[in-house]
């Protein structure tokens, strides 16, 4: 599944400023969007991002949700911002 160029453009924000925290080396990343903290987790060959409220409590990411296709393909701003982080790390 491509990613749009705003998506990339998005994720690069996220990126530079400093957004993207390594919790569990190659396994668990918290990414801090514009309000809100996500967990990104790698599950099968892919990434589950789930939006983590004040009470610790996760629901499934807006975007990554209605991304559409096979779930191991679906993305979102806060998974491109983790795969722009691994390239830089």
């Amino acid at each position: 599944m491509s990613v749009s160029q705003s998506t990339l453009l998005k994720a690069q924000k996220i990126v530079d400023n400093g957004g993207v925290v390594e919790v569990t080396k190659d396994e668990e990343w918290s990414v801090q969007g514009t309000r809100d903290s996500y967990s990104i987790t790698v599950e099968g060959t892919g990434f589950l991002c789930e939006k983590i409220d004040q009470d610790d409590n996760r629901k499934l990411c807006v975007g990554w949700q209605f991304c559409g296709g096979e779930k191991e393909d679906r993305s979102c701003k806060h998974i491109e911002a983790v795969k722009k982080w691994r390239d830089q790390n």
